[in-house]
């Protein structure tokens, strides 16, 4: 446990699982993820979305899809409660049958769940769901969208991830969809003072003719700081931490 934790203080399990993420260390972060499960008196359904998420890596399909669908959903709102909290309950209840009936041990199920939950803004689940159905089923185009979502939530080290994973399976990727897939990485690259990384991209971009006008901008900018820009990156340097 990270210090100063508690073993029942969720957000230092979700970061010490994250942590343990980065290294490899999938059984251990599952480990910790399944020793909190008593304490956390069964309100928190986030972890069963972590603990998803950690056996997708492990290459469990069914099981982490079964945890994904124990995510997906709401304590009953108390007798009295205003009609929105009972219609919202009503709604995700609904989410979760509809997601539970779709096949577990197919990846494309992953990618329908996300679609579904995005619609609710469950997003969370939904981005974890995606992005576990990618690790079975790679796709350019949903690493393009999984990007475009965390780029959209501010969370450009993964959307950087994401945008990367597309261009090396750039042989899937449309001509009409590489002027916005290089100017979104580009774009977070930039936000994360990734400034070598924006030059590297920026001339692959040029030397593909797939160019616009922001990301020339943000590339000029960067040219503009001499000839060995000295990068800034929050998170590489320990400055900030990703979202949990």
């Amino acid at each position: 446990m990270a210090a100063g934790g508690s073993p029942d203080d969720s957000d230092a399990v979700y970061y010490l699982c994250s942590e343990l993420e980065e290294l490899g260390r999938y059984r251990k972060a599952l480990a910790v993820l399944k020793a909190y499960l008593p304490l956390d008196g069964g309100h928190n359904y986030h972890v069963y979305r972590h603990i998803g998420r950690v056996l997708g890596l492990l290459g469990n399909l069914e099981g982490s899809f079964s945890y994904y669908v124990k995510s997906v959903r709401l304590n009953k709102p108390k007798d009295g409660s205003n009609e929105g909290m009972f219609k919202r309950y009503r709604e995700i209840t609904g989410i979760r049958r509809r997601i539970k009936a779709l096949s577990p041990s197919n990846p494309i199920s992953f990618y329908v769940a996300g679609e579904i939950l995005l619609d609710v803004n469950w997003d969370e689940t939904a981005m974890d769901m995606i992005g576990t159905g990618i690790r079975f089923r790679p796709e350019p185009v949903i690493h393009q969208i999984l990007g475009d979502l965390y780029t959209k939530r501010t969370r450009c080290a993964e959307a950087i991830d994401e945008y990367k994973l597309a261009l090396e399976l750039r042989g899937g990727v449309s001509a009409e969809n590489l002027p916005a897939l290089y100017n979104n990485l580009i774009a977070c690259l930039f936000a994360c003072g990734r400034f070598n990384d924006v030059l590297e991209y920026g001339k692959k971009a040029i030397s593909l003719n797939v160019t616009e006008s922001h990301m020339m901008e943000m590339y000029s900018a960067v040219l503009g700081m001499g000839p060995e820009p000295v990068d800034n990156d929050q998170v590489a340097c320990g400055w900030t931490t990703k979202q949990i």
